[in-house]
């Protein structure tokens, strides 16, 4: 478990040293021990990568009101994944309380109901996760703690726009657009 430091703190680095940084992430050994009260299984995600250890059902949200896909498309769609359609592809309240309903709750279900065992959503500060409706929706209907990340800190603990992200992105980008550059798949 790691928690990540507001101000300028030693963090420790591969090496054995230490640097300092704001934002650095520090290794966290309390009372529960090394995963904290929550063992890796029982943590989710909603960002844009997920972390290695979530187990939950993913989903993907598209710009749009699907009205223009064909059933045949849509019964095509990888059953591993939900697709939502949202006007501007945005995480707002409508979509986090339906993602709730949707994809995160039959997630967590077992033997067709929610375990007693409680979990942890590790979630951004985005306004539809914010919402009293969506923390009390979560804890009640699926059993589940929200954690919100520190705000500035999102990138040290998950791989999205800056980072590993970034380079991520880039890498991807160069080989499509190799991809593009030949003649066959204009």
């Amino acid at each position: 478990m790691f928690v990540c430091a507001d101000e300028r703190v030693p963090a420790p680095v591969s090496d054995g040293g230490s640097v300092e940084q704001p934002g650095a992430l520090i290794p966290y050994e309390g009372p529960y021990g090394k995963w904290g009260r929550f063992v890796k299984e029982l943590r989710d995600n909603t960002d844009q990568i997920p972390l290695g250890f979530v187990t939950g059902q993913c989903a993907i949200i598209f710009r749009g009101k699907g009205t223009g896909i064909t059933k045949v498309e849509k019964v095509a769609y990888d059953k591993r994944i939900d697709v939502f359609f949202q006007p501007k592809a945005w995480a707002d309240s409508d979509f986090c309380m339906q993602l709730l309903e949707r994809s995160f709750r039959p997630s967590r279900m077992v033997d067709g109901k929610v375990p007693e065992e409680q979990s942890l959503l590790l979630a951004d500060n985005l306004h539809g996760q914010t919402t009293e409706e969506f923390r009390k929706n979560l804890h009640k209907e699926c059993n589940t703690l929200l954690w919100h990340l520190l705000a500035g800190c999102t990138d040290a603990v998950q791989p999205i726009d800056a980072g590993y992200g970034r380079r991520l992105n880039v890498a991807v980008g160069v080989q499509l657009n190799k991809w593009l550059e030949s003649g066959d798949n204009l």
